[in-house]
């Protein structure tokens, strides 16, 4: 069976098959509250977060809880067989029509059923990969929502970016739902980047520590609050060359790369180099970083 990607099949999840041949596994653990809803595989080919929610299914079935966690480690089914980015049955991207519709397409019906799942918790956290060269970051309308901006803070990944609110997205609808929800960002896309997910893992433990769901995980964290990511494009093409790398604070007019025909990338704000590409050829209007910029209090 499809599950036995997971822990090896050893823990029996609930199947619901909104389809034939199309199965969404659901992995429940725990009882009563408080309960937390972690989603990850929504995009088939972002696999970071899939083996964050298979570490979590396998350590956590172990342990004794004191409320429930339910984990939908593929969202997306049919995307993560073809490894895409949109389903490949009707081309929808699941991440633009939540709440779902019941009586749609093979994707908005998948949506619905997961957002059916997901409003019964308390708080709901949505696992996703960004750029391949990339820090793990919380994406929240942080600004918006003072419950949003807690359960970012609960978590303890060290950058929280304010969204740009886009509509059809699981966190967004959640949040404007009154439920405190997030998306947790991590590297590797049609890979799983080790390092990106054993950080976030620890930190998903430990919120489950804070909420007394379990215990034996206290990791301090004080995250730093960010405004939305300002793309940066390729002004020309050629071999593009980073100067910076993720993680760093970058200034106003600061160089953060190169192309080698001699134009220099130039940061034009203030703020938190999350993504750069590698080292590769680019073209005009590629984009190649994104800067979270500084919060001005």
């Amino acid at each position: 069976m499809f599950y036995h990607l997971f822990v090896n099949g050893s823990i029996k999840p609930d199947t619901i098959e909104v389809e034939k041949g199309v199965p969404l596994f659901i992995f429940r653990l725990g009882e009563g509250k408080p309960h937390v809803f972690l989603i990850s595989g929504v995009h088939g080919d972002e696999q970071t977060g899939i083996y964050v929610a298979e570490s979590l299914i396998e350590k956590l079935s172990k342990m004794e809880l004191f409320g429930s966690i339910t984990i939908v480690p593929v969202a997306n089914p049919p995307a993560f067989r073809c490894k895409t980015h949109n389903s490949p049955m009707d081309g929808l991207n699941m991440n633009r029509i939540f709440p779902g519709n019941r009586e749609g397409t093979v994707t908005e019906r998948l949506a619905a059923e997961i957002w059916e799942q997901a409003i019964q918790a308390d708080y709901i956290i949505d696992l996703h990969s960004c750029e391949e060269e990339c820090i793990p970051y919380v994406l929240a309308l942080h600004r918006e929502f003072s419950y949003v901006k807690s359960l970012a803070y609960k978590v303890g990944i060290p950058y929280v970016i304010e969204s740009t609110g886009t509509r059809g997205q699981l966190f967004v609808e959640a949040s404007r739902e009154g439920i405190p929800a997030i998306v947790i960002e991590m590297g590797g896309r049609c890979s799983v980047d080790l390092q990106s997910a054993v950080r976030v893992r620890d930190s998903l433990l430990n919120f489950l520590t804070s909420l007394g769901i379990i215990q034996g995980y206290e990791l301090e964290s004080k995250p730093e609050f960010y405004g939305r990511i300002i793309e940066i494009n390729a002004p020309s093409e050629g071999l593009f060359i980073p100067k910076s790398f993720c993680g760093s604070k970058v200034g106003e007019e600061s160089t953060i790369g190169e192309i080698k025909n001699g134009s220099n990338i130039i940061a034009p704000l203030n703020g938190l180099l999350v993504y750069i590409k590698r080292v590769m050829y680019v073209f005009k209007g590629e984009k190649i970083a994104g800067i979270a910029a500084k919060i001005k209090h």
